[in-house]
């Protein structure tokens, strides 16, 4: 099972996503999230330099809310929804709670 949590404070977003799906890399569901989560971080990372390091399955930032952040944070909440939405019994999703 793959965790996300996407949550935001006044001054920071949040983003958390643990776990594996399947045998650990040959999951479509895997790969999936990974790029998803791979291309926010280093987006982040071109845009405005955030350091955001990741380990085995898992990536956890906290991020300082700027006009782009936000833009960024928005699109990763909306590719987390379309797969969980697509994989429900192997993706948990957390939005704002």
């Amino acid at each position: 099972m793959i965790s996300l949590i996407l949550n935001e404070t006044p001054d920071f977003y949040i983003i958390k996503a643990t776990g594996h799906s399947g045998k650990q890399n040959e999951s479509i569901v895997c790969a999936s999230v990974s790029i998803l989560f791979e291309t926010w971080r280093l987006t982040e990372i071109a845009l405005q330099s955030t350091p955001i390091t990741v380990g085995d399955g898992i990536l956890e930032a906290s991020v300082m809310k700027t006009p782009i952040s936000q833009i960024l944070f928005t699109q990763l909440c909306i590719g987390s929804q379309a797969l969980q939405k697509q994989y429900p019994s192997e993706i948990s999703l957390n939005i704002g709670g």
